[in-house]
């Protein structure tokens, strides 16, 4: 497992550069206008990765070693190489290089790790909580101070004067946030509470991953007919609405329903998250342009980290609250073994407690949602085209 972190770790750093950079090319060689559409599109190839790849994960893990889904990724990246070395369009290189801002990286980099370790591993670390809460504080205080007299700073200052960027980050924030409360309980709900099966659980949340690129592709064309404000707003209102139907799934609930609601929400997350980065990448100049889609990417992360501590523990504080005497309900009754050795009587009682504390978890999604359609009312009443 040591070997396995080592690596993960040293592969997210090719993954951080990928990110950001595959959306700023797009911004670079396409012009305002067709921006809107191609983000879409791009959105699209995730949807469908999204869909493709865990199946033909476990596809691969079944009949063959797990170690085989690691050699899957040597093929596709040379052909990304090849591909992009023959047909990526050249861009002459700045007269003046820039430096690697090694110690605001640093900085920022102890700042994020604390704050998420604090956030994700809050009930095992005890008093070394406010140990990690007040270094990463410390970390961000020296970034500050940092950042004010770096030559190439992180964050540079136009980022924090600009509402339309710092309104975009916000939005992917509020996203990774919301995108929690379906990813990580909704399959909960679907195998815990209507005793369905991880394929089913699958099943349902891949329909988000149907919605999103759907909406996606929409919502560029949207926004050049209408606004970007316009556009996020719609897409805030079906994140509302998908998260409001959260609230009214119950025990016999089918997994339709459930498929459907993961099916709204991702057509709300896909149009407004498209649209708060082609925002951001058409009003940001050409220089700050990969910094400013990098921000993006890093919001959206941050954000899910956040969601994930915060409705994880509103969950325990119900759990603790409905059933105190229950030894980690939610794993005995997701355990097919373990879930037909409970006594009818203690299960209906177990399966009571968790629906009424997953139900709570959802209304925290549904309020985080709200957020979103505050931060679309920050965009402008603009359309992609009317920008340079």
């Amino acid at each position: 497992m040591t070997w396995l972190i080592l690596f993960r770790a040293f592969q997210g750093l090719g993954a951080g550069a990928i990110m950001p950079l595959s959306s700023t090319i797009v911004a670079d060689i396409y012009s305002p206008r067709e921006r809107a559409a191609v983000q879409g599109w791009l959105s699209s190839v995730w949807g469908v990765a999204a869909i493709i790849g865990p199946l033909t994960g476990a596809w691969l893990v079944q009949h063959f070693s797990w170690s085989v889904i690691f050699w899957v990724n040597l093929p596709i990246g040379i052909i990304s190489m090849l591909m992009l070395a023959r047909w990526l369009p050249a861009h002459q290189q700045q007269e003046q290089a820039q430096s690697l801002n090694i110690a605001g990286s640093t900085w920022l980099m102890i700042c994020v790790s604390a704050l998420l370790i604090a956030l994700l591993q809050a009930e095992m670390l005890g008093y070394w909580l406010s140990a990690f809460v007040a270094l990463s504080l410390f970390a961000a205080w020296q970034l500050m101070r940092h950042e004010q007299h770096a030559k190439a700073p992180l964050f540079p200052l136009i980022i924090w004067r600009s509402r339309l960027i710092i309104a975009g980050n916000a939005g992917n924030v509020i996203i990774g946030a919301a995108m929690m409360g379906i990813s990580a309980f909704l399959p909960t709900w679907i195998q815990g509470i209507t005793g369905g099966t991880p394929l089913q659980a699958g099943s349902a949340l891949a329909m988000m991953s149907i919605g999103w690129p759907l909406a996606s592709t929409l919502s560029g064309r949207l926004m050049l007919h209408t606004s970007y404000r316009f556009t996020a707003q719609s897409g805030a209102l079906l994140l509302i609405i998908g998260c409001a139907l959260l609230l009214l799934l119950h025990a016999e609930s089918s997994v339709y329903q459930a498929g459907l609601t993961a099916f709204v929400i991702g057509t709300g997350m896909g149009m407004t998250s498209t649209t708060f980065l082609v925002s951001v990448q058409n009003h940001a100049h050409y220089d700050i342009r990969g910094i400013c889609t990098a921000s993006i990417m890093f919001s959206r992360m941050l954000g899910s980290a956040i969601g994930t501590a915060l409705m994880g523990a509103v969950l325990n504080i119900n759990l603790a609250w409905r059933l105190p005497q229950a030894h980690d309900p939610v794993q005995q009754i997701m355990s097919e073994e373990t879930r037909k050795a409970l006594p009818e009587t203690t299960l209906q009682q177990m399966v009571h407690g968790i629906a009424d504390s997953l139900h709570w978890v959802f209304i925290v999604a549904l309020l985080i949602a709200v957020l979103s359609l505050w931060v679309a009312w920050l965009m402008p009443r603009q359309r992609p085209q009317h920008e340079e």
